[in-house]
């Protein structure tokens, strides 16, 4: 019985060797307890040889009551599963527009900010193609009222064209209640904005909505898009949106809707030798490699249930012996944090 690294040792891409970019997407979220956001992203193969790509979600600064998850090819995994058990093979020059990231907030969660970590990774080697952070922010439980209760907060953009954003409300109310719908630009010109409310969008430029927004008792509403393209020069730019009721005209809920330039988050090289992981393991103990001192091996189901915490390869490779059969992810920490991690194959 061997157990093999599917994912052996995780390589540091230089930017310059990188073949996956980020083309657009959503990069930052704010969410309400109770509710879910969700963060899309477009990357596309710019190299000359096909990519095979596995992602891997990094949860460590999440903060307690977040239940991220993320979709990858054809799949959406649970909460739970940090390395994608699909890997997507992109074509060069193709785009891959699969990948969402979901961040579930629980009801009790307290106001906070966490980030959300994704690493795109070649699936034969582990090299990181790519490295992609979402800024979540939790926001306070929606009022007794209209609330805004999830919003896309940062765009990136793609070199041409445009990328939407959403947002949703809901009436936490008994009551129907009517909404006007208002943008202010700070340094982004009006000709690169335009928004649509369900099936009614404006022209660009327009910045106050003619309708009025209707909201039912108890209804939530995700209808609410906005559209921006990159214009002038290529920094970070920044829209208020409003929502006001129609009939008090106060305003009931607003949110900053930013525009920023793709950056890549390239992660610092491991302190630890993650080579013993590229090798066989067999599960008699004496085959397994010795771990670096001050280091634990952890291994998981692919649903993200710990099954063996261990320092010591002999008990480790005890424990081995009772796994069935299967594809498990394992993680190998120190201290100060994960130093690596991949899928194991347990044949």
């Amino acid at each position: 019985m061997v157990v093999k690294a599917l994912v052996s040792v995780l390589l540091l891409a230089l930017p310059s060797a990188a073949q996956l970019l980020l083309k657009s997407g959503v990069s930052a979220i704010q969410v309400a307890p109770g509710w879910e956001a969700n963060a899309p992203a477009t990357l596309v193969n710019s190299g000359s040889q096909p990519l095979q790509v596995i992602v891997e979600m990094d949860t460590s600064d999440m903060t307690f009551g977040c239940a991220p998850y993320f979709c990858w090819g054809p799949s959406c995994y649970a909460p739970g599963v940090t390395v994608s058990p699909d890997t997507v093979t992109i074509a060069p020059g193709a785009e891959e527009k699969s990948f969402k990231a979901y961040v579930y907030v629980e009801a009790s969660t307290p106001e906070a900010r966490a980030t959300l970590r994704f690493r795109f990774r070649d699936a034969n080697s582990g090299a990181v193609l790519y490295a992609h952070t979402v800024e979540v922010t939790i926001t306070p439980a929606p009022p007794e009222g209209v609330g805004l209760v999830w919003a896309q907060t940062v765009l990136i953009p793609p070199p041409e064209g445009e990328i939407s954003g959403g947002a949703a409300l809901y009436n936490n109310s008994r009551e129907l209640r009517r909404l006007l719908v208002q943008l202010v630009p700070t340094d982004i010109p009006p000709s690169a904005i335009r928004f649509c409310l369900g099936d009614t969008c404006y022209e660009p430029g327009r910045l106050t909505a003619t309708d009025t927004l209707v909201l039912r008792p108890r209804q939530l509403y995700t209808g609410f898009q906005c559209w921006l393209r990159a214009a002038g020069t290529q920094q970070s730019r920044i829209l208020l949106v409003r929502f006001f009721d129609a009939v008090a005209s106060e305003p009931v809920a607003e949110y900053q809707l930013g525009l920023a330039l793709p950056t890549a988050v390239l992660p610092e090289r491991p302190s630890l030798d993650c080579s013993p992981l590229s090798q066989r393991w067999v599960r008699s103990g004496s085959a397994l490699p010795q771990l670096p001192q001050g280091a634990i091996l952890e291994i998981f189901t692919l649903r993200g249930q710990r099954l063996l915490q261990s320092s010591d390869p002999s008990s480790l490779a005890d424990a081995l012996r009772n796994l069935p059969p299967r594809p498990y992810a394992y993680r190998l920490r120190r201290a100060e944090g994960t130093v690596c991690t991949g899928l194991l194959l347990v044949d």
